[in-house]
């Protein structure tokens, strides 16, 4: 099945970021496959997501330096959309820690992402 730029940068981001606190939970495998479900329109069973995770964690990426490899390939909304992923997954295991933290702060930055983008997303996503 064919995958755009941004929707495997949705999908690498997000195991990156599953990655991050060291302990990949069962419901971040879950909440990863219907993000990624609902912001693509794709249909990805949970077993694509873990296979994800798995590949990513061996390929042991750091989220700027994958990020950084896509920006000139993904436009200011598919941007938006890895963003608002990587916002989505960080919360699905409703601790929203400081090793998740910071991965989205490297991804902002590796996306060029400005602080008032950044504040605007995050208004939508309350919304």
């Amino acid at each position: 099945a064919f995958e755009s730029e941004y929707e495997r940068a949705v999908r690498k981001s997000m195991a990156i970021m599953v990655l991050a606190d060291g302990v990949v939970d069962e419901s971040e495998i879950e909440a990863m496959t219907s993000i990624y479900n609902s912001i693509t329109g794709k249909d990805a069973s949970r077993e694509d997501m873990s296979r994800e995770i798995e590949t990513t964690k061996n390929e042991g990426l750091a989220i700027e330096n994958y990020l950084e490899t896509i920006n000139g390939q993904v436009n200011a909304n598919g941007k938006e959309l890895v963003v608002k992923a990587l916002i989505s997954i960080a919360y699905a295991d409703g601790d929203f820690d400081e090793e998740e933290q910071k991965t989205l702060i490297k991804a902002l930055g590796a996306l060029d992402i400005n602080e008032n983008d950044f504040k605007r997303i995050m208004d939508d996503f309350k919304n």
